[in-house]
């Protein structure tokens, strides 16, 4: 979901078991032995998306977004299809209707993600994304009969008042800062909304099929709703293919880490941890990009995160 796909999905039923131990504990130092290993997988997986976001920004410079969608679904219908017959399951899946659904409102969210990355600080976008958690609660209230708690109210109030903030709507804030492209602000908020409800789906799903076939149902839908839009393809050059296979690789692997990261975890615990990703993003949005956040994007960083994390807590 974030971007990854989505913070509960992972491997698939058999490749999900965890290595217990990633790395020999006498190469290990004590201080990181010290941390929990499902923190240790989540925080390396807050890293592998918050790096997928910067070759999708890279590689937006210069390739169309729904090229970059392409690509990406490309490599993943491989990669899950290979990891789906390790674990010896069925790509077909058994509700067939809800993982397109799934997979339609996925690549949505996705598209709209990918073409906004390119047009605003990292940082921002990735924190605007982040308030998914909360569209999820809102979207559970009305599709699953959730209960709907004063806290998960408060919590869309406030990270409501975070996008104002790192948006800097010229209403609001006048003529004297400048603001964010709105229609990219719009993608992203979007984005965050689909994505919300695709987590609703999604636990819907793990009644019926294994979390790779939810993943390989997105990335099907991915090539295939790709190609209407690939009439005036660009081809890569040079440093763009590693910037479209860096896409890739860096979503795998924070698939990987994230499905260990929640079977070591609490699911709260561990979703908070992965919130370094809003971190990651405004380091590599300064080191690669030369972004510097003002204190009113950083203010409303911490107000989404805040928010959520509220949420996460009661939720957990």
């Amino acid at each position: 979901m974030h971007v990854s796909d989505e913070p509960n999905l992972g491997a698939g039923v058999r490749s999900a078991h965890p290595i217990r131990r990633s790395v020999p504990a006498a190469t290990t130092p004590q201080g990181i032995q010290r941390i929990p290993l499902g923190l240790r997988y989540m925080a390396g997986s807050a890293l592998f998306f918050s790096l997928m976001t910067v070759f999708v920004k890279l590689a937006g410079r210069t390739i169309p977004t729904m090229e970059i969608v392409f690509a990406r679904s490309v490599f993943m219908v491989g990669a899950t299809y290979l990891l789906l017959r390790r674990a010896g399951v069925s790509p077909l899946g058994n509700n067939r209707g809800l993982l397109l659904a799934r997979g339609v409102i996925g690549v949505t969210a996705l598209s709209l993600f990918y073409w906004a990355i390119p047009r605003i600080p990292l940082g921002d976008a990735t924190a605007l994304f982040y308030i998914t958690p909360i569209w999820t609660a809102v979207a559970a209230a009305f599709i699953l009969r959730e209960r709907t708690a004063g806290r998960v109210i408060a919590g869309m109030v406030v990270s409501l008042v975070g996008v104002a903030l790192i948006a800097k709507p010229s209403l609001l804030f006048g003529d004297g800062l400048v603001g964010l492209d709105p229609l990219a602000v719009a993608a992203t908020v979007a984005a965050s909304i689909c994505s919300g409800l695709v987590y609703t789906i999604v636990r819907k799903l793990r009644e019926t099929d294994a979390p790779n076939v939810i993943i390989f149902y997105l990335s099907v839908v991915g090539v295939v709703g790709a190609l209407p839009f690939l009439g005036n393809w660009v081809m890569p050059h040079d440093l763009e293919w590693g910037w479209l296979l860096g896409a890739g690789v860096t979503t795998l692997f924070g698939q990987l880490f994230l499905t260990h990261g929640l079977h070591h975890e609490q699911a709260g615990r561990a979703l908070s941890v992965g919130y370094l990703q809003v971190v990651f993003a405004f380091v590599w949005g300064l080191l690669v990009f030369g972004n510097v956040p003002d204190g009113w994007s950083l203010g409303g960083a911490v107000l989404i995160v805040g928010s959520v994390l509220l949420i996460a807590r009661q939720r957990r």
